[in-house]
């Protein structure tokens, strides 16, 4: 069953995930009006992300506005990439709980982009 409040739109951003006064360097994977998947490409194994824990999240949008989203993770995991150099790829789901500026056009321009793009393909079939 279905359990999100809107549409996701699979994209791929580079962003800045920030909590506790560490910065991790990641992937924006899909977004939504209300939610954001984000994969931290590499760092130490073992790190413990705590569902509930705030983060914010920064990105620039393909015309180099940045945003910065305060968001609450909501699940996480890990997974082993290079296990003899304790290396892990962390893939985390998260809540936005304050957007900023700019966010909401961005969102609505990245659906428009898929739907248009969903147009295509079947004008083209």
């Amino acid at each position: 069953m279905e359990r999100r409040q809107s549409r996701r739109h699979h994209i791929f951003i580079n962003a800045e995930i920030i909590s506790g006064g560490k910065s991790y360097t990641g992937v924006l994977g899909d977004i939504s009006e209300t939610g954001l998947y984000v994969r931290i490409r590499s760092a130490d194994s073992g790190i413990q992300f705590i569902p509930g824990t705030i983060f914010y999240i920064e990105f620039k949008t393909p015309s180099e506005e940045t945003l910065k989203l305060h968001c609450r993770l909501t699940w996480s995991y890990e997974i082993s990439i290079v296990k003899s150099l304790r290396k892990s790829a962390y893939n985390l789901g998260m809540e936005i709980t304050e957007t900023c500026p700019g966010y909401e056009e961005f969102y609505e321009n990245v659906a428009m982009m898929k739907l248009n793009e969903q147009i295509d393909q079947i004008n083209n079939k």
